[in-house]
């Protein structure tokens, strides 16, 4: 009987995992984040980041392939090296974004880190 059982809750969660996980990404759009600090627009996508210049022609975007995720429930956090940094972007809420917990942190080489709020909103 408990291996019945054990069976048929990784059935279900297999399921769920196949049937729903697609389309949770699906109805996910972009997340796009600003900072009044640095010239840099952050648009997060499922399956990279695209950094454009902010004040610049926005057609210079470049898609940033050495990117780390991991999060823990709403959070999310994007680790990417990007012209000799390190930038850390931190969403503390992906359901409601706040300046106050939403940051961007920049290291450099020398181990000089440098942190500013950012303002996130999902694209449209």
């Amino acid at each position: 009987m408990k291996l019945t059982t054990t069976t048929l809750i990784l059935g279900v969660l297999v399921y769920i995992q196949i049937i729903a996980g697609p389309s949770c990404w699906a109805s996910e759009t972009n997340i796009v984040c600003l900072t009044e600090r640095i010239d840099k627009k952050f648009v997060i996508q499922k399956k990279g980041i695209v950094i454009y210049n902010y004040r610049g022609d926005d057609h210079a975007g470049r898609q940033i392939a050495s990117t780390t995720t991991s999060g823990q429930g709403n959070g999310l956090n994007k680790m990417i090296h990007f012209e000799g940094n390190r930038y850390l972007l931190h969403i503390e809420n992906r359901n409601h974004f706040n300046s106050i917990d939403d940051f961007i942190s920049i290291r450099s080489s020398k181990g000089h880190e440098i942190i500013y709020p950012v303002d996130c909103h999902r694209e449209k």
